[in-house]
């Protein structure tokens, strides 16, 4: 079962054409979907790896936010087995959920449709931005391309569950925003939103003691 686990996840890696092919799985005891944020855009290749055991199922924002189960209509319903998605839509953001998980473990995640292969000129710029240090310890800073003048972040836990929305203060550096996180964000591995107008994007942060 590792094996295939990992097998599945170095797929996660590998372009098909100028499309990106990404693959959702469960952990362990399905403790979390790896990954649990994916930024897609048109073309792109989502595949869930669903069993009896932990199935997936397609939810309202309001049923995401809630650890709820009821499938959203117009969605891809409850998914048993490996279900596989190619992305028509250029914009909106997919919640998904393990049925038998979500309640106790909070085992969920998002696809954000960012688009089409041409990018937006604030995705462009996103796509651009400096996060460090990273590690981080306490605050971290944000260097973005000239011509971003707001931003809005959130810190999201591997399982796809906001952790903290972020205060973006920009820094005396030009060009540079300091996120400063909660005292009580204890050290591990996180995700941070990071949003401009109507586009985002995510990237992995490690938080230190």
């Amino acid at each position: 079962m590792k094996k295939i686990y990992l097998f599945l996840l170095a797929l996660s890696f590998v372009s098909v054409s100028k499309a990106a092919f990404y693959v959702i799985v469960p952990s362990a005891g399905g403790a979390a979907y790896t990954p649990s944020i994916v930024n897609v855009v048109v073309g792109d290749v989502v595949q869930w790896g669903n069993s009896t055991t932990y199935p997936c199922a397609q939810v309202s924002q309001s049923t995401w936010q809630a650890n709820g189960t009821a499938t959203v209509a117009g969605g891809f319903g409850t998914k048993t087995a490996s279900y596989q998605m190619t992305v028509t839509a250029t914009t909106g953001t997919i919640y998904f959920v393990c049925t038998t998980k979500v309640a106790t473990n909070g085992t969920k995640g998002i696809v954000t449709l960012n688009g089409t292969v041409g990018l937006t000129t604030n995705q462009i710029y996103l796509s651009n931005l400096l996060v460090f240090p990273n590690p981080a310890k306490g605050e971290v800073n944000l260097t973005v391309p000239a011509g971003i003048e707001t931003i809005n972040a959130k810190l999201f836990a591997l399982n796809g569950q906001e952790v903290e929305v972020l205060n973006a203060a920009q820094s005396a550096t030009p060009n540079t925003f300091v996120l400063t996180f909660s005292p009580m964000i204890t050290k591990g591995i996180y995700f941070l939103e990071i949003s401009s107008g109507t586009e985002k994007i995510y990237r992995r942060i490690a938080i230190a003691d």
